[in-house]
């Protein structure tokens, strides 16, 4: 239970904070916080990761959903299983940021990107996130580790 608790949270949370910045913020406003290591603005993403396929909506929303599925099919099925439990953690992660970002992409048809972080690598800074990433992008290296280290049991 507490996994699926986890995965609205993360939903919930990253949605809240999109609704926040739709209302708050201008596309090409930027903001520095936590001493200009990250900066907050509004951006739309219509396509995949870093934009791509972004004239091909149909392309996108399928890959997205599809991918959202399997997650959740997979996720689900392990939920009745004993154990597992950094796999358990690591596909809450990754179904609450799919879902939300799959959300945006069917309901808002784009998705709402809001943060990029300041460091020296030119090529990153230039990348806006959400949280609903950050939880995709860390559920997927968690699921790695959890079943590389049950492997090796």
């Amino acid at each position: 239970m507490i996994y699926l608790i986890i995965t609205a949270g993360i939903l919930a949370l990253d949605l809240a904070v999109k609704a926040y910045i739709e209302k708050t913020k201008k596309p090409g406003d930027t903001q520095e916080i936590l001493g200009g290591k990250v900066i907050l603005q509004k951006v739309y993403n219509r396509g995949l990761c870093l934009n791509l396929l972004d004239k091909k909506r149909n392309i996108v929303v399928g890959l997205s959903a599809g991918c959202t599925l399997a997650v959740l099919l997979f996720y689900i099925g392990l939920l009745f299983q004993k154990g597992y439990h950094g796999l358990k953690l690591a596909l809450s992660f990754l179904a609450g940021g799919a879902l939300s970002n799959l959300y945006d992409r069917l309901v808002r048809k784009y998705v709402v990107d809001y943060f990029s972080f300041q460091v020296k690598w030119k090529r990153l800074s230039k990348v806006v996130f959400n949280l609903a990433d950050l939880f995709v992008f860390l559920g997927s290296a968690l699921a790695v580790i959890a079943t590389m280290c049950r492997r090796k049991a």
